[in-house]
């Protein structure tokens, strides 16, 4: 009769301890490693920063630097560089765009290099792998074990026996039935993953009219940016003729005082004009994920009026119930929420497998053995300490809420709409008003400019038609682009991405 086997394992272990505790009562003989010249550890901590300075720069000397001059400990050497992690790779930065810049090409760089979009487009692949991943319970799985053991057999006043032994496994399982658990739960992760990719539409409309409006703002900055320049160059031109008449004896030495005063305000406008303009591209720029060049060209697009920006806000709302992203996404997550309420309803439900296998072992070498086995499986959580049941109610409060929050959308995107509509509207009223004032703004001060020249009229007539007429041109520069975004804003709320 076997009173102990003990394997192999157990032995060597045993075999181990005792010749490492024989060799700690050993004294140490070995000698340390000699450690490095001193004259050799100065030259290479010498060298070191050198490396990294600038070229043609002489480095300071600092503390650092003489502590590495003097001879290193060998042992808090090797510490410090191996606690000394890499460095990390220099990154390369962007290439800049040049050239002219359409709104469409600004469009597209966005999408391809903004960083909402990338993440919006890794998380709709990140969910489709989800729903990948969710279908394998639905396919078979196949495993192969495999065991090799080497063991003492050592019997009651007998000798011991050693032998070896080798056993593999093959197996397989396949679900055939388990009243739909595994299918719905597989189809609820499809449905989110569609709420998902709707989602990531969604970003990308977004994205779009971001960068539409940080467009128009880089136009309005240029428009702007004209403006001043145009009205300080009249100014000059009126500061010029005022001296002239000055010094002729005509005008009063005052008006000349009065002129240089507009021209130094209308020069600290561009100025400010200017910086505004660049403001306007920087915040594009960081839109686009691409630097833009100080050169470059923003073109001014050709952009009409829409189709149906002068239909009902009940009419474009229904357009919007078949081409907003967003309710497609809520109706997805709905459906997805109602398929894991019915996955979880079937959680105390059998489940029934399909088992096949084969194995083959041997014993010392000569005995080997192979068998197969085919078999069905089943499964039946009885009690699951109430899990099922709270799982149950969370899952219709689920749906509670996914359904609510589409009324919610569906309020929201109707305000939206009646509310880019009537920005529509009331931005065409404002700007044909605009054209007006600037006309008659105008023609006040080509009417100014000839009294002024025949002595009729004042210096404060004049400036003040001056002021009216940049007024009216700043105006009508806002309020043309004020038309440009409430129509952008109008497409992103009915749901359409081409500007038609």
């Amino acid at each position: 009769m076997k009173r102990n086997v003990l394997s192999l394992a157990a032995v060597l272990t045993a075999a181990l301890s005792l010749s490492a505790s024989s060799r700690a009562d050993e004294p140490q003989t070995q000698e340390a490693a000699p450690a490095p010249a001193p004259a050799q550890a100065s030259s290479e901590a010498q060298a070191a920063p050198a490396e990294t300075a600038a070229p043609n720069a002489p480095a300071a000397p600092t503390a650092d630097a003489a502590d590495a001059a003097a001879p290193a400990d060998p042992q808090k050497q090797d510490v410090t560089a191996a606690a000394a992690p890499p460095a990390a790779p220099a990154r390369k930065p962007p290439a800049r765009l040049t050239g002219k810049l359409t709104l469409q090409a600004a469009i597209d760089t966005a999408l391809s290099y903004n960083v909402e979009s990338k993440i919006a487009g890794h998380q709709s692949r990140a969910a489709r792998a989800d729903a990948l991943s969710a279908r394998s319970a639905l396919l078979p799985t196949v495993a192969f074990n495999a065991s090799y053991g080497l063991n003492f057999d050592i019997p009651y006043g007998q000798n011991t026996d050693f032998y070896q032994s080798f056993n593999a496994n093959l197996t397989a399982n396949q679900l055939i039935y388990d009243f739909g658990k595994s299918r719905k739960r597989w189809h609820a992760v499809k449905a989110q993953a569609s709420a998902t990719e709707h989602s990531s539409v969604a970003t990308r409309r977004t994205v779009i009219l971001n960068v539409r409006n940080a467009f128009f703002d880089v136009l309005e900055a240029q428009a702007l940016v004209a403006v001043g320049e145009k009205t300080l160059e009249n100014d000059e031109k009126h500061f010029e003729q005022t001296k002239e008449l000055v010094d002729a004896g005509t005008r009063p030495t005052i008006d000349l005082a009065k002129l240089k005063s507009q021209v130094a305000s209308a020069r600290a406008s561009l100025i400010q004009a200017q910086g505004n303009e660049r403001i306007a591209r920087a915040q594009l720029s960081f839109l686009l994920g691409q630097p833009i060049s100080e050169g470059t060209e923003i073109v001014e697009p050709s952009l009409g009026e829409l189709a149906f920006e002068s239909q009902p806000p009940h009419e474009l709302f229904e357009k919007a119930l078949d081409n907003r992203p967003d309710l497609a996404s809520q109706r997805a997550a709905i459906s997805a929420s109602r398929l894991q309420l019915e996955s979880v309803e079937s959680n105390l439900w059998p489940a029934l497998y399909a088992t096949a296998g084969a194995g083959w072992s041997w014993r010392h070498f000569m005995e080997p053995f192979v068998g197969f086995d085919v078999g069905l499986k089943l499964t039946w959580t009885i009690f699951d300490g109430l899990s099922t049941k709270g799982s149950k109610a969370a899952a219709r409060e689920n749906v509670s809420i996914e359904e609510l929050r589409l009324q919610y959308q569906e309020q929201k995107i109707f305000t939206a709409i009646e509310e880019a509509s009537l920005n529509v509207a009331s931005a065409r009223a404002a700007l044909a008003a605009l054209d007006e004032s600037l006309e008659a703004a105008q023609e006040l001060l080509a009417s100014a400019e000839e009294r002024y020249a025949a002595g009729v009229g004042n210096i404060i007539e004049l400036t003040d038609a001056q002021f009216d007429v940049a007024e009216a041109e700043s105006k009508r520069v806002r309020g043309f682009y004020e038309v440009l975004s409430a129509r952008a804003a109008l497409l992103n709320a009915v749901g359409v991405e081409d500007w038609k």
